[in-house]
């Protein structure tokens, strides 16, 4: 079966002309950042929003680190370009918006509950809410939404002519692994248990078992007997250079929002934790470092928990002391 590669950008810049080096993933299920036209866009969690709380913004810079602009001036994830305006996901109130590449003429395409613009095959991809469950559509240059296929797509993960997703009615514990072939709108259970799809190495579907604590297991792209990868629960997971990049969630249970950043070999064997927090997610890789959002929150002796505090950070590959970036 033919690999498929996506080259992705993946990049927040430290430094005033700083280079910047592709990093070749297998796969990926959603974009943080993004390059188009001389720039890259990306999130910045360590800048505050017009409400003066922090947030995640998307700002541009070119690749030198010159010219970093803001873009929007709301929280932006999953962020893609489409012609000529980025579309992202709203984190405030769970809405797809757009802009044009300079900020200006802010749109909001969506009203109810919706995740993930994701441009595939020159198709921009949005599930929202729909019947009561997540339906899949797509959206035109001139704003209109089609259906494509109805109920519980969640976790969205694109590969040539197909979709992997968690099969659900909403977001619990409950569906399936499937696949969605976007030709032929036929729908295949690959794992008869609810399952996240993670990631795609060769012709294996990596996802993480939803009914026994996030464990990560792979399974072949067609179907077939899944094989248990890990004793632990993963969420984040990134293939590079012969290792693989994770997030695990202490046996699926979060700390503060996220969990402990490790590396691993390709089958996840002899792990290694690469940073002092554990709180981690949204990791990214770019030249020798690998990008992350750290979410904490602190509990008083009376049980009240604080509002989470997000910062960006960055470490080594091989581990080490974590930086800030863009503060």
């Amino acid at each position: 079966m033919k690999k498929i590669l996506f080259f992705v950008i993946i990049t927040i810049l430290l430094f005033s002309g700083c280079s910047i080096n592709p990093v070749k993933y297998e796969s990926v299920s959603n974009e943080t950042a993004v390059y188009y036209d001389g720039y890259i866009y990306f999130q910045n969690y360590n800048v505050k929003l017009n409400t003066g709380t922090y947030g995640a913004p998307v700002f541009r810079q070119k690749p030198n680190g010159k010219d970093t602009e803001q873009v929007t001036e709301d929280m932006g994830q999953n962020i893609t370009i489409y012609d000529n305006r980025l579309y992202y996901s709203n984190e405030a109130d769970n809405n797809i918006y757009s802009v044009k590449l300079d900020g200006s003429d802010k749109k909001m395409h969506t009203d109810t509950y919706s995740r993930q613009p994701i441009l595939h095959n020159g198709l921009l991809y949005i599930v929202r809410s729909y019947e009561e469950t997540y339906s899949l559509f797509t959206l035109d240059k001139e704003g209109k939404f089609t259906l494509v296929k109805e109920g519980g797509f969640n976790d969205p993960l694109f590969d040539g002519n197909k979709l992997y997703f968690k099969k659900s009615s909403a977001d619990t514990k409950t569906g399936s692994l499937s696949c969605l072939d976007l030709t032929t709108l036929k729908e295949t259970v690959i794992y008869n248990k609810p399952g996240k799809p993670l990631g795609i190495k060769g012709d294996s579907l990596y996802f993480s078992s939803l009914s026994e604590q996030q464990v990560l297991y792979k399974i072949k792209k067609a179907g077939g007997t899944a094989e248990k990868m890990t004793d632990y629960g993963v969420s984040d997971l990134i293939f590079y250079d012969k290792k693989m990049y994770f997030v695990s969630e202490d046996n699926g249970v979060k700390v503060n929002g996220g969990g402990e950043l490790y590396v691993s070999d390709e089958n996840g064997q002899n792990r290694k934790r690469l940073s002092e927090d554990n709180s981690c997610t949204n990791i990214s890789i770019v030249d020798k470092w690998i990008y992350y959002t750290s979410w904490k929150r602190t509990t008083t002796q009376q049980g009240q928990t604080s509002p989470f505090e997000v910062t960006s950070y960055r470490v080594p590959l091989k581990g080490g002391t974590r930086e800030k970036v863009l503060s």
